[in-house]
């Protein structure tokens, strides 16, 4: 990873900080706070796909595939 996508992932966790504590809502529930966590980890992911280089996904692929079989 570069130090863009640290601070990419950095700038959205403030954000995200930032606008739940000017929002003055109720304490989220388990489920929103899990459905969070899986946005946040298949985003995640998918961001280390797109900025991986091709040799990492490919190594992904056979992983993945070889888990399948």
């Amino acid at each position: 990873m570069s130090l863009i996508n640290l601070f990419i992932s950095l700038t959205l966790g403030i954000a995200a900080c930032w606008t739940y504590t000017e929002a003055q809502a109720e304490p989220p529930t388990n489920e929103i706070v899990c459905a969070c966590a899986v946005v946040i980890l298949l985003l995640s992911f998918v961001w280390f796909v797109v900025s991986a280089p091709w040799f990492l996904n490919l190594a992904l692929l056979v992983a993945l595939v070889a888990i399948g079989k």
